[in-house]
């Protein structure tokens, strides 16, 4: 942890002049929590091809933008994938199992 001194310029009571005060102060706070919240950070190799022809297909002006924008519509697209699929086998006739395992 570091200290970081804090020098401040304070009127004295009572004289015309400023006074000088230091204090010590922690400037670091113990915890685990990074300051991307919920954002990992990744060192990746990408295309540039591939990323100038996803940047122009989804407007976005930064590779950030461009990565969160195609891994955004990529979930998107695996959601409705899922969801088709548990309608399928909710509208299955499902044969009867009782006696599958006597």
């Amino acid at each position: 942890m570091s200290l970081v001194s804090i020098i401040l310029l304070v009127g004295v009571p009572g004289s015309e002049g400023v006074g000088e005060e230091t204090y010590e102060k922690n400037v670091y706070i113990a915890s685990r929590i990074v300051y991307t919240g919920f954002m990992g950070k990744r060192l990746i190799d990408i295309d540039e091809p591939s990323l100038e022809a996803a940047q122009a297909e989804l407007g976005t002006a930064t590779i950030k933008a461009t990565v969160n924008e195609a891994l955004r519509l990529a979930g998107v697209r695996r959601n409705e994938s899922v969801r088709h699929a548990f309608e399928v086998l909710g509208d299955s006739v499902l044969l009867d199992r009782g006696n599958a395992w006597r």
